[in-house]
């Protein structure tokens, strides 16, 4: 089921991501008429989460990486619904199902980590740098 035939979709960020929630939902209202809502991911369990159910599309934006953990942890807790995660970290998605790597807004690659760590030069280059600047951070 792609997102143009959802009847509904929510999108979640926390700090500054929910800003870019914001701004999504009201993207996805204005090209599609899809109904759409944005939440701090901070306030999902105190009464949003009621509102999701079975097969929903629920777009998670995870840009800070002070607060990528926290946010992957609320949105593993929604059972049963489409999960979008968009990221600047490698180590936000490398668990996801699918990944779609973007350049210059188009479609790059599509696949796992492990099929694009083999086949896109972009995620390659991406994973190899944050991983490499992470170890100079520890080291």
């Amino acid at each position: 089921k792609n997102i143009y035939q959802e009847k509904d979709a929510f999108f979640l960020g926390r700090g500054t991501d929910y800003n870019t929630a914001l701004e999504g939902s009201l993207k996805l209202k204005e090209i599609s008429y899809i109904h759409s809502e944005a939440y701090p991911a901070g306030e999902l369990k105190h009464g949003p989460i009621a509102l999701i159910e079975n097969g929903i599309t629920v777009v998670s934006i995870l840009t800070d990486e002070n607060l990528v953990e926290k946010t992957r942890q609320t949105i593993e807790e929604i059972p049963n619904i489409t999960k979008i995660i968009i990221a600047q970290r490698v180590a936000s998605v490398q668990n996801a199902d699918k990944i779609i790597v973007m350049d210059n807004g188009e479609i790059n690659g599509i696949g796992t980590h492990e099929e694009l760590l083999e086949s896109n030069e972009i995620y390659k280059d991406v994973y190899l740098s944050q991983v490499k600047g992470e170890e100079e951070n520890n080291g």
